[in-house]
């Protein structure tokens, strides 16, 4: 039934939402169709770029959402991020067996390194 699937992120500027997913996050471009719409292999989920410009965004379209990727050792991960010019939210947070810590992208988009406590099978198992 259910094929595939991809998170669709609206943004304000694609060249620096592509900087920032590809550069600053390191993931890789699978297709790209100009300024129109890209993809991006986040570590096993496809994560699409769309234009936020002359597009209405219901306003409930963010709330409620936000995307994680998980890491061996958040402090490590967190610093590699820092040096590239991420800003966290003040603390790391430990909630039911898993460490977070809170970020956006630029616009906005709340994004979040967790680092579970116990040892998953394979990724948020």
């Amino acid at each position: 039934m259910l094929k595939s699937a991809n998170v669709t992120i609206m943004v304000s500027d694609m060249e620096r939402a592509i900087a920032f997913y590809r550069d600053t996050l390191g993931f890789a471009i699978t297709f790209r169709a100009q300024n129109e719409w890209a993809q991006l292999d986040a570590a096993g989920v496809t994560l699409a770029l769309h234009p936020s410009a002359g597009r209405e965004i219901p306003p409930l379209a963010r709330q409620g959402v936000s995307l994680g990727f998980q890491v061996d050792h958040l402090e490590q991960a967190m610093a590699a991020l820092q040096g590239k010019g991420v800003a966290f939210a003040p603390g790391i947070r430990e909630d039911h067996g898993v460490r977070l810590a809170f970020f956006a992208d630029p616009d906005g988009t709340p994004l979040y390194l967790a680092q579970p406590l116990w040892i998953p099978q394979s990724g948020w198992d």
